[in-house]
């Protein structure tokens, strides 16, 4: 006759599991600083009520929040699911505490889903972008309508990549060389970070483009459109953007050539002497 005991000790045993799992899982997160130096909006108080994805959360007010200014990576096919450990973060340390909404641009998108900031109440409270980027579990993606907290998520997306924190421990996130046009080939319609050092730029039809190489057919070009052009600071000329070591971010096209376009100067860091600067926005070349 089965002991009617022994279901009760194995989910006894699995919950406990569970719980010294998440306890380990809390532990290792990197602290969040509380506010970030940015300008943001109010926009109201609610309870999180779902994890609806990695980097969506449903509130008890009906709202459907996507967080800003961040990318969580896609799963891979039949492989490795790089998402899951944002979602457990959002899970353990967002999933029934109160947030307070913040905007840094439009309220909604383009499929009517709302684009936050999400701070979990808390002493000190907890900044969802910044907890996910200093993890390691997410990389900075900013976006011409939504850019106004890149520079502190910048500085938190360097800290886990040099303390080689989540997806940057196991190689999963990387920082591309312009060099390795193969690899950038390869990777044509995703968002990466690639870094390397320009050999010359040139201007046409109110564009600038930064050329990684000589064989500019072949090699890598940073697409500076006209509106992006206005927001540089001291807005140098061409022959000033040469010989300079850059860190670009955003979505690779290979349609007429590798490119990476450029619309917002968060989307360039200037790297002096192996340790980037803030961003080029900031900085005028001499």
């Amino acid at each position: 006759m089965p002991n009617p005991i022994l279901p009760c000790v194995f989910v006894v045993i699995v919950c406990a599991i569970g719980c010294l799992q998440s306890r380990a899982f809390a532990q290792h997160l990197p602290q969040s600083r509380s506010m970030p130096d940015c300008q943001l909006q109010a926009g109201g108080e609610s309870m999180v009520v779902a994890v609806a994805g990695p980097q969506m959360l449903r509130l008890a007010d009906g709202r459907f929040i996507r967080l800003a200014e961040i990318l969580v990576p896609t799963p891979v096919p039949a492989g490795f699911d790089p998402s899951a450990a944002a979602t457990a973060y959002l899970q353990q340390s967002a999933l029934g505490r109160k947030a307070e909404v913040k905007f840094g641009g439009p309220q909604r998108d383009r499929y009517g889903l709302y684009t936050a900031h999400i701070f979990i109440q808390g002493e000190p409270s907890l900044w969802l972008q910044e907890g996910l980027v200093r993890s390691g579990f997410a990389t900075v993606a900013p976006q011409p309508s939504e850019h106004a907290c890149a520079r502190p998520l910048l500085a938190a997306e360097e800290a886990a990549r040099q303390g080689r924190n989540g997806h940057w421990g196991r190689s999963y996130f990387k920082v591309l060389k312009a060099s390795d046009t193969r690899s950038i080939t390869n990777l044509a319609g995703s968002f990466q970070i690639v870094e390397g050092t320009t050999e010359y730029a040139s201007e046409g039809g109110g564009r600038m483009f930064l050329h990684f190489t000589q064989a500019n057919r072949f090699g890598l070009t940073a697409t500076i459109d006209p509106m992006a052009k206005t927001l540089f600071a001291g807005k140098p000329a061409p022959e000033r953007w040469a010989k300079l070591t850059l860190r670009l971010r955003g979505w690779i096209d290979k349609k007429k050539g590798l490119s990476i376009r450029v619309d917002l100067p968060e989307q360039i860091e200037l790297i002096s002497q192996g340790s980037p600067a803030s961003a080029y926005a900031t900085r005028t070349v001499n």
